[in-house]
């Protein structure tokens, strides 16, 4: 969990590793141009369906409803079509595919189906800073 107007700012994707600068400042346009808002609260955990298949879940605090309405709209979209840059491939085939969105009281919740079956993909992608759909 991350919390403050701040923890967003703290996943934004920097120059590291393989990463190079240009790559960097792509993805912080991409940021710009999504329209990406400070939250004040993320959560990111997960649990297991009946059948043990884990379930991811990714849930965002905005200072209100209409802000979380058009943030699930736009961190979904990246979620769904960005690709991971520690895999070069989407998200969706890398790290996570978004299977729900819900929205309510200013919170945005994310049901996801952690790649290969591995909920560790969900907590890599934020320990790597590869995660533009939670940055902004």
């Amino acid at each position: 969990m991350l919390l403050g107007a701040d923890a967003c700012r703290s996943l934004r994707p920097t120059p590291r590793g393989g990463m190079t600068e240009e790559l960097a400042r792509k993805l912080l346009e991409e940021i710009r141009e999504a329209g990406l808002e400070p939250y004040d609260a993320f959560a990111m955990g997960y649990d297991t369906d009946p059948q043990g298949k884990p379930v991811g879940l990714i849930a965002f605090h905005f200072v209100d409803q209409a802000t979380a309405e058009e943030q699930a709209v736009n961190r979904e979209r990246i979620a769904r079509t960005a690709l991971s840059v520690r895999a070069d491939r989407p998200y969706s085939e890398a790290v996570f595919t978004v299977t729900d969105r819900a929205v309510r009281d200013g919170f945005v919740f994310f049901s996801v189906d952690p790649a290969g079956g591995m909920p560790r993909r969900l907590f890599d992608a934020l320990t790597i800073r590869d995660a533009l759909f939670a940055a902004c």
